[in-house]
């Protein structure tokens, strides 16, 4: 795959980690209550993963990256001869029942030796993190033809509710997600053996904004990385930006009002 033409390096701001591993940790026990697009997602690249074709399953090792409460350990690990569950929060580790071979670690510097894994599964995880980082600490763990699958979110996640906010101040709402051709340019400064890139749209709809910030806030997903705002927001401020949502978005058919999120899918080779 070439480099994208004319595309500079993403410009990516120091990450929070003690306060991602709070949102995180803070939404173990409702991570599963609200994690609609984590199943949905977690499925497709489980079906990815399960259609490619592996030469002695029972002696691989498969690790789930940001693995959370184990949404699908179990099916991993029954794939697998071994499969290790790694999260950045202590409590999603502890949360994730079906495997006994967890790590508490970060995924910018895994602590596996070089080309000791075969497999790096890894849904919804990475947006939260260094791409390019998470992606060579990988590529240096994988064995020879070792692959990764990853599903992480793009430019154009919750745009609805990032336009309905930006009718109501300047600030940042919304977590600052790669373009496509960002997300591309790092892969490319890897040496895979063979890259696959699959973008999507998946939508599900809400009530009102209450209900999809509720969900967000069960994910552990409403953290926003260097927010001007760090108080609460007013109630007269919040129904302002409830306003803007229903005005510009809301459906009459359905009754509901839209949260779109953009996915890419990738399948990496070492």
């Amino acid at each position: 795959m070439s480099v994208v033409a004319n595309l500079t390096k993403p410009c990516l701001e120091p990450i929070e980690f003690k306060q991602i591993q709070k949102y995180f940790s803070d939404s173990a026990k409702t991570y599963e209550t609200g994690a609609q697009l984590q199943h949905k997602v977690g499925e497709s690249l489980l079906n990815n993963l399960l259609l490619n074709t592996f030469e002695n399953n029972n002696r691989l090792t498969c690790v789930d990256l940001g693995c959370g409460p184990g949404l699908f350990t179990q099916r991993l690990n029954k794939q697998f001869n071994k499969f290790i569950g790694l999260d950045l929060a202590c409590d999603m580790l502890r949360a994730n029942t079906t495997t006994n071979l967890k790590v508490q670690a970060n995924s910018h510097s895994l602590p596996f030796l070089p080309a000791s894994i075969d497999v790096f599964y890894s849904s919804l995880m990475v947006q939260w993190c260094d791409l390019n980082q998470v992606l060579t600490e990988v590529h240096q763990c994988l064995k020879p033809n070792g692959k990764a699958f990853v599903a992480t979110l793009v430019d154009g996640t919750l745009f609805e509710l990032e336009h309905a906010w930006s009718r109501v101040d300047s600030d940042k709402h919304i977590h600052n997600y790669l373009t496509a051709e960002q997300l591309s340019y790092v892969v490319d400064t890897l040496p895979w053996s063979n890259v696959s890139l699959n973008k999507q749209t998946e939508q599900f709809w809400f009530s009102d904004a209450k209900m999809l910030a509720k969900e967000l806030k069960c994910l552990g997903a409403n953290f926003v990385q260097n927010r001007k705002n760090k108080g609460l927001i007013t109630r007269s401020v919040w129904q302002q930006m409830e306003q803007a949502y229903q005005a510009e978005f809301y459906n009459d058919q359905k009754q509901a009002i839209p949260a779109t999120y953009k996915i890419m899918y990738l399948e990496l080779t070492k």
